[in-house]
């Protein structure tokens, strides 16, 4: 797709493929999907359509500093849970 993206545990999580509008783009769980945009409604709020409904979330850029403190504690997860476990249903909060 050409677009800067963030990986753990070579899966694609996060990419900056709506960056003109001002958005990056979560692959979260609906679950986790929920919390974050009930938690901070000013940087999260769901893609339209389909793939705002199986998690697919805008992040706005100006929440980057955000999107870096996730990676950060996906790639801590990733060192302490098994390559087969699905990091995407933990709380960033769960996460430190």
């Amino acid at each position: 797709m050409g677009v800067p993206d963030f990986r753990v545990g070579g899966r694609n999580f996060a990419t900056l493929a709506s960056q003109d509008e001002g958005f990056g783009n979560l692959k979260l769980t609906p679950k986790l999907q929920q919390l974050l945009i009930a938690e901070s409604p000013d940087i999260f709020l769901p893609i339209n359509g389909g793939w705002g409904r199986i998690g697919m979330t805008h992040i706005r850029l100006a929440g980057a500093k955000y999107l870096i403190a996730l990676s950060d504690r996906l790639a801590r997860t990733e060192r302490r849970f098994p390559r087969r476990s699905t990091i995407y249903d933990f709380h960033p909060t769960v996460l430190a």
